[in-house]
């Protein structure tokens, strides 16, 4: 729930705290040639209000953002290799 905060024009948000986890675990090549890596984030795939807008203005006409929340879990994999061993 997000409380407002009324006082004269002031319209601040007072947002409920909140915690991210994020996980990553990857391994390297003994000469440091290759690197794997597999991550994921927002592990619990919690959606808190980072912004909220209160000002009602739309930044792209017929477009209105009023909020912006965390991204959603991300799933993945990073590979990488050093060409100049």
């Amino acid at each position: 729930m997000i409380a407002r905060i009324r006082r004269g024009r002031d319209q601040r948000i007072l947002q409920p705290q909140y915690s991210l986890i994020n996980f990553r675990m990857g391994a390297v090549s003994g000469a440091g040639a290759w690197r794997a890596e597999g991550y994921i984030t927002n592990v619990a795939n919690k959606r808190a209000v980072i912004y909220a807008d209160t000002t009602g203005y739309d930044y792209y006409p017929g477009i209105s953002t009023p909020q912006l929340t965390t991204p959603p879990r991300v799933i993945g994999l990073r590979f990488s290799y050093n060409w100049k061993q």
